[in-house]
């Protein structure tokens, strides 16, 4: 096991935090991808060089999302339940230390989780300013999408469940004025994908219809800004289920969820590429160090962590190793910054 609960008073103080926003409507998947990335960690396979440290707040958090998730697939029909959405702005904090050395300085990853309804109130309100301070201040955005509303019937219902006209309002603005010394990663995160991976062709199909879903974001708003790496990194929530089509109410024809089956009557939960998201920041965030190594420029989002990594090495090390375990190849895609994620 990678994954350490301490009570807060006896955490390991980090020395930096590098936060992560989360973007994205109530109920597409913000909080699932945290949970199942806290579930990684707690695996028996899983093996890093380093320990990752959790408060028992955060741990409750996300744990009640991963049991939810975990309840969903012992029905042989997970029909249309979805988890409750966030109701409330929380931070999650996940604590890096060098294994072994729980002693040395340690890094904080801030994974902001914030109500999808934040998103979608009147730009002037105090809750969506609050929303959009936490991207412009974030190194780095993770933009969950509900896979099955973005490929099932040609994507009828992407507009109406991931909402990506707020999400590129969001990001326009938030981006708006970024200087060019200052790098970001923007992370698209397809959730509830296991039925669309099955082939070749359909991983390549995902990669197209994310960049049509998200074509004015992709092409108009972060192609011009070339401070910017974009990356599709997919995770398979639960891993055994596939979706038979969308469940529509006989009387309204409204969506009331989806037709979801096990792929076997016994399968448990067993979610894939969880980890990805998280190589992919840690990449992001190395090649920071190595940049202001290079060329003594960095960006605010990143100073601090810079600073703890080269009085770290076994930590930077540790951190490189982990994040060279990348997928490149369909469903997985960097769309833009291949510089930016050099080591």
């Amino acid at each position: 096991m990678e994954l350490e609960i301490a009570d807060k008073e006896k955490l390991p103080k980090p020395k930096v935090k590098l936060s992560v926003a989360s973007l994205g409507p109530s109920g597409v998947g913000k909080t699932s991808i945290l949970a199942v990335i806290n579930k990684y960690f707690q695996s028996d396979f899983t093996r890093t060089d380093f320990k990752v440290i959790i408060d028992q707040e955060s741990f409750a958090t996300i744990k009640e999302h991963e049991e939810g998730l975990e309840d969903l697939v012992k029905d042989f029909d997970a029909v249309s339940r979805g988890l409750p959405s966030t109701e409330d702005a929380k931070n999650i904090n996940f604590i890096l230390v060098r294994d072994k050395w729980r002693s040395r300085d340690a890094l904080g990853l801030e994974f902001l989780d914030i109500s999808g309804g934040w998103l979608q109130k009147d730009s002037s309100s105090k809750y969506y300013q609050k929303y959009l301070d936490q991207v412009v201040n974030s190194g780095a955005v993770i933009i969950p999408i509900d896979t099955l509303a973005l490929m099932e019937e040609d994507g009828k219902y992407h507009q109406q469940l991931n909402d990506p006209e707020s999400v590129t309002k969001m990001i326009a603005r938030a981006y708006d004025n970024l200087p060019k010394d200052e790098e970001r990663l923007v992370l698209f995160i397809p959730v509830k994908c296991e039925t669309y991976v099955k082939t070749e062709r359909n991983m390549e199909r995902l990669v197209k219809e994310v960049h049509k879903g998200y074509a004015k974001l992709i092409y108009d708003v972060l192609r011009p800004k070339t401070n910017v790496a974009v990356v599709i990194t997919p995770i398979q929530t639960v891993g055994c289920v596939v979706c038979g089509g969308p469940d529509i109410d006989i009387e309204t024809r409204e969506l009331k969820g989806w037709l979801l089956n096990k792929t076997r009557f016994d399968a448990p939960m067993e979610s894939q590429w969880e980890d990805q998201p998280l190589r992919y920041i840690m990449r992001f965030l190395i090649h920071q160090y190595i940049k202001q190594q290079r060329t003594g420029l960095f960006g605010q989002a990143f100073y601090s962590c810079n600073d703890l990594l080269k009085a770290n090495n076994d930590l930077y090390e540790a951190l490189r190793r982990f994040s060279q375990g990348r997928i490149k190849t369909p469903p997985f895609e960097i769309i833009q910054g291949h510089d930016l994620l050099k080591i």
